[in-house]
């Protein structure tokens, strides 16, 4: 991580009387001098190439930051050194239907790319029937067990939204389900919400919503606290304790919607429910 600090910049902001309104002064003056320019151009820089956390691109670019820092003026400038526990996949996931491979994330030439996962999300293969809970908020659940949907055993069909994607496998883990299908809902982050990219804001139907799915703050295996190199670290029994328990695939919405084709829909509050044959995702 990086830290600075720099003498003349009051860091807080608000408040009332006069305090509040000096603190807005150099708030103004500071908004002043940015420039969108330069912001684009550092975008570009910083965005041009993949780099995923422990790689050498994106050591490079923080001393890239460390080094503009310095240029900058601030009083002083340093890198700390943390050892945390990294979640990357060693195998491709897939999902199969009938012993088909229905999807897998495309296989790219650059290893700096890495591919579609879920970060902390179980290492499991799981095979089950599967069952669309919407968005996966204790509410839906609670609606399909209502609607006597049987959830245990089961793999969750999940749209993004509401809530964090982490909760999701949470709430369905509780429920006895094995696994779960992330996707991104075009009424919700896509082609129903206004122009995709490259001619808007919004996820392509192609596109895939990356993230953990961890439910503890910070590095998982220091909990709440700093993970320095040499302290503490959770491993082995402790870990898992904490650690996600079901295998979580995101996928794009192209690739869902043949899933969704096979749900026997029923309508309850304009929400769709329903069940899907056997699949197995790993």
């Amino acid at each position: 991580g990086i830290n600075a600090e720099y003498g003349g910049i009051n860091a807080e902001y608000g408040g009332d009387g006069e305090d509040g309104e000096e603190n807005l002064t150099i708030v103004d003056k500071v908004v002043a001098l940015l420039d969108n320019e330069n912001i684009r151009e550092n975008i570009k820089y910083f965005a041009k190439e993949p780099h995923p956390a422990g790689g050498q691109r994106n050591l490079d670019l923080g001393e890239e930051v460390l080094r503009r820092w310095k240029s900058y003026g601030f009083d002083d400038v340093f890198n700390n050194d943390y050892e945390i526990l990294l979640s990357l996949p060693t195998e491709e996931s897939y999902i199969k239907y009938k012993g088909k491979i229905q999807y897998e994330p495309k296989n790219n030439e650059d290893s700096n790319i890495i591919p579609p996962f879920n970060a902390f999300s179980k290492n499991a293969k799981v095979s089950g029937q599967v069952v669309y809970v919407n968005y996966g908020r204790v509410e839906d659940l609670e609606k399909l067990v209502e609607l006597e949907v049987d959830l245990i055993g089961k793999i969750a069909v999940c749209r993004y939204g509401k809530i964090f994607r982490g909760s999701k496998a949470q709430n369905a883990y509780e429920k006895g389900m094995i696994g779960m299908i992330l996707y991104s809902d075009p009424s919700d982050s896509g082609s129903k919400k206004g122009d995709v990219y490259p001619d808007g804001q919004w996820l392509p139907d192609t596109g895939v919503q990356r993230g953990n799915v961890k439910s503890v703050k910070g590095d998982i295996s220091t909990h709440l606290y700093p993970a320095y190199k040499g302290g503490y670290h959770a491993s082995g029994e402790e870990l898992a304790k904490i650690a996600p328990k079901i295998p979580v695939i995101p996928i794009p919405y192209n690739d869902i919607k043949p899933i969704h084709a096979l749900i026997e829909a029923t309508s309850n509050n304009s929400r769709r429910m329903g069940q899907l044959q056997n699949r197995t995702i790993g």
